[in-house]
Parts: C-alpha cells; sequence; structure tokens
C-alpha cells in the first residue's frame, strides 16, 4: 500500500485541476446554449469525481504511512482530510443531482444555476485541501529534516 502513498502527490493535481475548471465551463454553457459546453463541462465533472476519489485513496494512504506525529502536523493534516472528504462528496452530489436532473430533463434554468453555485463553493474547498495539503506535507518533511539533524 505504499505505492498508493508514492501516488498520492502525483493523482492529487487532476482533481485540482478538474473541479476547478468545471464550474468555469459550466457557466459558459449557461451564456452559450451549445450543447458542447454543457457535455464538456459534464465530462470534465466526471472525471473530475472519479480523480477526487483516486486522490483521497492515495491520501489515505499517505496519512497512514506518515510515523511521528507532531500536534502541528496531526492538525494539519486533519483540517486536509476534512476539506478532502467535502469536496469529494459535494461533487459527487453535484454529479448524481446533474444525471438525475438531465434524466427528467430538468437540469436548466434555476437548478443548472444552484449546481453552478454548489460547484464555485466547492472550488473554495478545492483550495482548502491543496492549501492544507501542501502545508501538510512541507511540515512533515521538515519535521523530517529537523530530526536527521539532530541524530
Amino acid at each position: 500500500m505504499e505505492f498508493l502513498a508514492e501516488l498520492h502527490h502525483k493523482v492529487i493535481h487532476f482533481p485540482i485541476a478538474l473541479l476547478i475548471l468545471y464550474p468555469f465551463i459550466e457557466a459558459v454553457s449557461l451564456f452559450y446554449k451549445k450543447d458542447f459546453f454543457s457535455f464538456t463541462s459534464f465530462i470534465v465533472l466526471i472525471l473530475g469525481v472519479i480523480s477526487s476519489l483516486a486522490a483521497v485513496l492515495t491520501g489515505n494512504q499517505a496519512l497512514n504511512s506518515i510515523k511521528n506525529w507532531t500536534p502541528d502536523l496531526y492538525q494539519l493534516a486533519d483540517t486536509h482530510y476534512t476539506n478532502a472528504n467535502i469536496v469529494v462528496w459535494l461533487f459527487t452530489v453535484i454529479l448524481f443531482l446533474r444525471i438525475y436532473l438531465q434524466i427528467k430533463k430538468k437540469y436548466e434554468g434555476k437548478w443548472k444555476i444552484i449546481l453552478l453555485i454548489l460547484a464555485f463553493i466547492g472550488c473554495y474547498f478545492v483550495y482548502q485541501t491543496g492549501e492544507y495539503g501542501g502545508k501538510t506535507a512541507h511540515k512533515r518533511i521538515s519535521t523530517v529534516i529537523s530530526k536527521e539533524h539532530s541524530d
């Protein structure tokens, strides 16, 4: 499982890019009533949710591989973990609501705007997840380096 932990820092960039890009393409589809933009945003959302699941899976393995927890590191990792779970759940709900609304032929107007607002809120949590993930990685590396120098 250490293999998955080592993949985390490579996998995380896909959901960050895709889930941040999604609401912007969706917003374009509101103004330009072309199926291309709506279809493209749907595909980006699907790929974003799938890649966010991979990021959480590899992230859990990365967290489990940490041996020497400091209180600061634990707090950073816990906040990162919480935000990552919010991202996965929020965008998964958006995806399933969108699928449901498209099947019912109601994915337009107010529903499109509601899901778009939720997606932009999700972007905030994507940012926070990345912010705390970066701080966690930096703290972990600096903790390892300082222990090596003290030995």
